[in-house]
């Protein structure tokens, strides 16, 4: 029977594609942005959370400091790929988001299995004065087409898609959610894959971290129930808590994916998760779909960029 084989997520914010002289601007950005969220998932300004921040926050922002994270972070990202690159597997399944690239409010599922023969993915351009490049994945239409069947066998409601166009709203601009994980984890090697889009960033139909956990699970079962013998990987990339940095937070994510904990899970505030941070909700649909494996944290980086305590969790994770 084919199987899940080896299960890898990853955070891809902007500390850790840009270097470590880069942050201080990163962090100097926050201080107009609108929309994040701390603790109870209340929304607050900057000066808000500036007013409540630890001190010992500021003490860290020290260009040794960024750098060491810096290159823990790419070596986190290499072992991964590594990883991948040493199992071979004969399938990708991708949990992804849409940030308004392909999917708008007019009709926004909250999971969606693409089934079409190529997968538009816009990955970093070869050539310097392009931002993206398009690049078609080639996908495992098959196995696409037998875990919708399997999913809405299991009770899942879920949408399916045989072709997807860019948004004309987002000006023809490619989106980073799955060229990511192509360019530092598949390090640029064409496989054939099976995307899941989440709606992981847009109320009020986002799924919860308990059905996403479900979710993953039934993602397996149904690979399981595939009459082939592939062996199969699932990648999660993005999170964990983005804008406003909760540790807290991450790490009770963590150790409940570690432990299988679905309770904990369920328990999460769910307003918490919106927004950027709701990428978290990718790393547990991995996590569900991994559960049989050995889950490993390899780094789990608190990226602080301002004294207000904004920045990310990054974190890195392998399930074999």
């Amino acid at each position: 029977m084919a199987d899940i084989v080896l299960g890898l997520a990853s955070a891809r914010s902007p500390m850790v594609n840009f270097p470590p002289e880069r942050w201080a601007a990163l962090g100097e950005n926050d201080k107009t942005r609108t929309g994040m969220r701390k603790g109870d998932g209340q929304l607050v300004t900057y000066d808000e959370l500036l007013a409540s921040a630890s001190p010992t926050i500021a003490e860290g922002l020290t260009s040794e400091v960024w750098e060491a994270q810096y290159a823990a972070a790419q070596r986190s990202v290499s072992d991964l790929a590594d990883t991948l690159m040493g199992v071979d597997p004969d399938v990708v399944l991708i949990m992804g988001d849409d940030q308004e690239v392909f999917i708008d409010g007019t009709n926004r599922p909250g999971i969606l299995v693409y089934r079409g023969d190529a997968f538009p993915t816009f990955v970093a351009a070869t050539d310097p004065t392009k931002t993206v490049t398009a690049l078609e994945q080639p996908v495992a239409v098959g196995l696409a087409e037998h875990i919708v069947r399997s999913l809405v066998d299991q009770e899942f409601d879920v949408a399916d898609s045989a072709a997807l166009s860019l948004l004309e709203s987002n000006g023809g601009k490619g989106g980073h959610e799955f060229g990511w994980a192509y360019n530092r984890l598949m390090a640029n090697h064409p496989r054939l894959i099976v995307p899941f889009i989440l709606n992981v960033h847009y109320s009020p139909n986002t799924p919860s971290p308990k059905r996403l956990y479900q979710f993953g699970r039934a993602v397996r079962r149904a690979v399981q129930s595939w009459p082939g013998h592939e062996r199969v990987a699932v990648i999660g990339t993005g999170g964990l808590s983005v804008g406003v940095l909760e540790e807290e937070l991450d790490r009770s994510i963590l150790a409940a994916m570690g432990s299988h904990d679905v309770d904990a899970l369920g328990k999460l505030n769910r307003d918490r998760l919106q927004g950027p941070t709701g990428e978290t909700l990718l790393y547990i649909a991995t996590a569900g779909a991994a559960e049989h494996l050995k889950m490993e944290v390899l780094e789990y980086i608190p990226g602080y960029r301002s004294p207000a305590g904004t920045g990310c969790g990054m974190a890195f994770v392998r399930w074999q």
